[in-house]
Formats: structure tokens, sequence, C-alpha cells
């Protein structure tokens, strides 16, 4: 079960968390799964391991599982770095054979890691073919994956990928660069050295059988894991490396079941593989992924769902669901993991009636939270300029890196948290931030979609990053973040042809620029667009919404310290554009 694929690695990660979030404010990223619903079957479960040559002579090592005795049935195969047991795909029950194919230069097969590159995708690519004509296969093959197995899946989609009718994939990035490893330009080396120690462990735990049985794999292999954090960290800006480790399009027309979290690390890239491929029959969930499900929620029933219709051909209907589901959590992550969220459902993305509202920064006081400014958003501009600074230093990761940190709370922050809670409100960064609140809400509203950030701002350094946390104001004053955004002043330029806009032009969702840097002198003032994380949370009536303008997380590689200055109101209309879904936000504030 996957519950049980990443004990090791889990219990790892916790103490590793405990300490980064104490000491330094960093934070070690788990890939681990939510524990699937059981099999729905009593025959016993059998497997066996075998070796596949991929198309260039590198041998890769692969487990097949199936209930009963061996037959033609359809196929539900992963392709992960992690060495699991192929047991932990067995969730759909005995209609089904399951495969585990083994990244090259991970758990015991040969090659060098290739971070999801062209050879993985050929991997991928060469092996389904390959698996689709064995006798135990009926000819059709569903794929799963979970963050790098779902990566490596978007990644090979524009290859042949013989046989595959569906896929279920759960978070996975279309964009490594921006989706994770350099989201809003900024560094998050953490991040990357996570994902590299849960390869490196299964790795480490097949060591000995790999030395025993290919020891001649042995340096490639090192060399593989030993170079891809120094190439994550040479590439700096979104060039060919990571050009080829994006979404390059879907000849194959595969309708993929997309889900994620709404405090997921990796959410943008769950929405953006459902419009990449809207138009193949794919859906959109979100109950949760690397930030835990609700209390008895699991998306598991869908994924076989998924797979039942596509792959056996079942009537159950999935296919004329609304494309987009979500759970919506109503004033926390704490709430969510609680069940108590609102669901909502709809077409597209962002869902259709969706309504923007422009939200300005202004100095006047909101009476709400002690912070630097205790400003206020405000339904109009200010038509007097101004300005107000804040220091840049770093964050803490718990409160302002939400989406990262979630993915190992459960493993000790979140019951830290039942006694510290300032770890996961926003206690420790009123000092140092720039907050601008709302009145109360008059009447509840549904906040789903991208948030626009446009923000004037300087530094007194070269180079500075733009931190923007979107928070939950409870009636007591305390602050829960719910949506996070960074970007890196290298990166001003946006593409409009890649960018979404709402009906009056607006920039709502920015595609920034990251192919070349270009640097503001010190003391310059810019526009910025930031592109903040999916948001999906109810307010209820009597919260506030309040938006923080601070340092960069401590998990992730800021910038140099300085001084940096927002500008407001005049002629730099510095703003958020804010989406709801039903009640507009202006009617809530009782205009």
């Amino acid at each position: 079960m996957a519950a049980k694929r990443l004990t090791l690695v889990r219990r790892f990660a916790s103490r590793v968390l405990l300490v980064v979030t104490v000491l330094t404010s960093l934070l070690f990223v788990t890939l681990g799964a939510g524990a699937p619903h059981p099999a729905a079957s009593t025959a016993p479960f059998n497997t066996d391991s075998f070796s596949f040559s991929s198309y260039d002579g590198v041998v890769l090592h692969a487990s097949l599982g199936w209930f009963g005795s061996l037959s033609p049935r359809p196929l539900i195969v992963e392709d992960s770095p992690y060495a699991p047991d192929v047991s932990t795909l067995n969730w759909s029950g005995d209609a089904f054979n399951y495969l585990e194919l083994q990244w090259r230069g991970t758990g015991l097969s040969a090659g060098s890691l290739d971070s999801t590159g062209i050879q993985d995708q050929q991997d991928l690519s060469h092996f389904l073919g390959w698996a689709c004509a064995q006798s135990w296969s009926n000819g059709t093959i569903g794929l799963y994956g979970f963050s790098a197995s779902a990566i490596v899946v978007y990644n090979s989609m524009h290859l042949p990928l013989p046989c595959v009718k569906a896929a279920s994939l759960m978070s996975g990035t279309v964009d490594l660069y921006r989706d994770l490893l350099y989201i809003g330009g900024v560094p998050s080396p953490v991040v990357g050295f996570a994902v590299e120690g849960l390869i490196i462990a299964p790795w480490i735990e097949n060591l000995v059988t790999r030395a025993t049985t290919e020891p001649a794999t042995i340096p490639a292999s090192v060399s593989g894991l030993a170079t891809t954090p120094v190439q994550v960290g040479a590439n700096m800006t979104e060039d060919a490396f990571w050009n080829e480790r994006t979404f390059q399009g879907d000849p194959n027309h595969i309708p993929v079941l997309a889900d994620d979290g709404f405090y997921d690390v990796e959410a943008r890239g769950a929405v953006h593989a459902f419009l990449d491929t809207e138009s193949d029959g794919s859906h959109l969930i979100f109950m949760g992924a690397h930030d835990g499900n609700p209390a008895g929620v699991s998306p598991f029933p869908q994924y076989s769902a998924w797979f039942d219709h596509y792959l056996l051909g079942a009537a159950n209907g999935v296919d004329t669901q609304p494309t987009v589901q979500a759970l919506l959590s109503n004033g926390s992550r704490e709430q969510f993991l609680a069940d108590d969220v609102t669901p909502v459902s709809g077409t597209g993305w962002p869902l259709a009636g969706t309504n923007w509202t422009d939200l300005y920064l202004s100095p006047a006081k909101s009476g709400s939270v002690q912070s630097l400014n205790d400003g206020t958003l405000a339904l109009s501009p200010d038509a007097t300029g101004t300005t107000q600074s804040y220091p840049f230093v770093p964050s803490v990761a718990s409160e302002t890196d939400v989406h990262s940190v979630a993915a190992v709370s459960s493993d000790g922050v979140d019951q830290a948290a039942n006694y510290f809670p300032q770890l996961t409100d926003m206690q420790l960064s009123g000092p140092t931030s720039l907050t601008y609140s709302t009145p109360a809400l008059s009447q509840a509203v549904n906040a789903e979609g991208p948030v626009g950030l446009d923000l004037y701002a300087s530094s007194t350094a070269p180079v500075t990053d733009l931190t923007a946390v979107v928070a939950d104001v409870w009636p007591d004053g305390t602050a829960y973040p719910v949506a996070t955004g960074w970007l890196r002043t290298d990166y001003p330029n946006v593409d409009l042809s890649k960018s979404l806009v709402d009906a009056a032009g607006e920039i709502v969702d920015p595609y920034n620029q990251f192919d070349s840097q270009n640097p503001a002198l010190p003391g310059t003032m810019r526009r910025y667009h930031v592109e903040v994380l999916p948001i999906g949370n109810h307010f209820a009536v009597g919260h506030r919404i309040r938006l923080y303008i601070l340092g960069t997380p401590g998990d992730m590689q800021g910038s140099p310290p300085g001084l940096n200055t927002v500008a407001l109101g005049g002629i730099t209309l510095s703003h958020v554009v804010f989406p709801t879904v039903g009640t507009s936000l202006s009617t809530a504030l009782g205009q």
C-alpha cells in the first residue's frame, strides 16, 4: 500500500524538519503518498521482478504484480525513482495487472539519473511498448503517478505512449523549474535535496543487491546522483535544461485525472496540466496530495473509477461529472484536514462564473493587526501616492511557505503547533511585514483560482524577492496562510500570450519570463506581476482577507538583505486581483 512505501523516508524527513523549523526555518519536503483504499479482492497478490533493456541498451529494473492467476488484463503502470513495492499499486483490485518501473540510476536500475529528462522520457515510452505486447497484457494501459512519477508522465506525453488510454496523476509538475524548484525564480534547494534524499534512501537499501548482482552499474549510478543537484543549481534561469523537463504536448490525447491540494507545493502543476489536456477529456480535482487529505476522504476511489471507465469500459459516469471539483478549506489548512470544507464544482479553470475584484493597497489603518504599517485593502485606489518600506530578512517557513511545509506537517509540525500555534499562523511574521487587510466580510465568499498581484517595488539591494502571503483572518484576529507567491526582481517581464487575463484585461495569472535576468538598479521602482499559487478557501462572515509582504521563507535561497519599498496609490496602483465564485467580494464588502 502507498502508506507503507515511504515509511522510512517519512520518519527521516520528520526528524529533519523538526530541527530545521526550530533552528533555521528550513523544511524537508516529503513526497509520501496518502493511504489508498484497500484492494477489493480476496485472491492472493503475487509479484515478480524482471529486467528490461531500454532503447539505448541500459537495463532497467521493474516489478509485475497480479491477483490470483496471471492472465491478460489491463495494466496500471508507475515509473518511479523511489523503488516502491509493486503492491502499493494494487488499490484498483483484481481486474488489472500492475507494473512498477524504476528510473535509470535509481533502485536497481542501471544508467545515470536523468531527472525526468529525455532519457527517462524515452525509457517510459519504450517500456510501455514492450509491456503492451506481453502475454499478461490485454493491450490497454493506465498510467498512475504521484509527484515524481507524475512529472515523468507529463514530460513524456509528447512521445508515443503505446496502449495508454488514461492517466490518474496526483500532484506533479508540467514545468519543473517554475512549478517546484524555482517558483517565482527563487531557488528552493531544500526541496531539491529532499527529493534527492528520497531517491538515495531506497538506492542505499538496494546497494548490497546491486553490488552483488550488477556491480558494474554502481559508478554510473553514483555519478548521476552526484551531478543532478549540481545541474539544478547551475541552471538558475529557465534554459534548455529545464525546457526539456516540461510538458511538450499530448499527441496521444490521453484523458488525465489531475489531483492536487490547494496547500500542496505542486498545485500549479496540476492546474496547468488540466489546462494543457482539457480538450482530451481531462478532469481536475482538489482533494489533497502532499498536503494531506480531509479526515475520512481519499482520492483513490476517484482514480479507480477513472481507470474502470477508460480501461474496463465501465459506464460509471466519470466522464460526465463536472470537469473541476474542489474541496475548499474553511479558513485554514487545519480546517481542511478536519474535513471542515466547502465543496465546489464546475467547468474550466478558473471556474465558469469566477468574479475578479481589484483590491488596492492603501496606507489607511485597518486597526486589525500589529505589523509595520497595518494597511488596508480597499475597493478604490488612493488618489495620492505614497511608499512603505520593510526590512528584507528571512521569514518563518512554516508560516510563509505553507505549501512546502504542509508536505511533512503531519510528522511533527502539526502536533507542535498545538502547543506553539505561532508555527502555523502568522504571529511571527507580523513584526517584519507590510500588511493590508480588508474590513470584516458581511457575506461569506468562496475564493478559488489564481490570485493576481501587481506590485510597484524597489530595494536597496541589487536583487530581492517579493514574497506575498494571503491569509484568512478570523474574528479573534488569528491569521492563517491560505496562499503564497514569490517573484525574484531579476524577472520583471511577463509573456502576455501565456498569461491569464480577466474580462477587463487585468493579468490574474502571470506567466513570468525566467529565461534571462533583468536586474534593477538599487532604488529603482518597477512594476512586478507576482504569481500567487492557486487559492481554494472559504472566507466566512466576519473574517478578513489580509495580504502580507515580507522576506523570503527560510527554506528557500533568498536574496541578500536590504530595505524593500512598495509604492501605492497615485500612479503606482499596487493591487490584488482576487477571485471568487458565487458572491462577489465587492458585495461581501458592502459595495
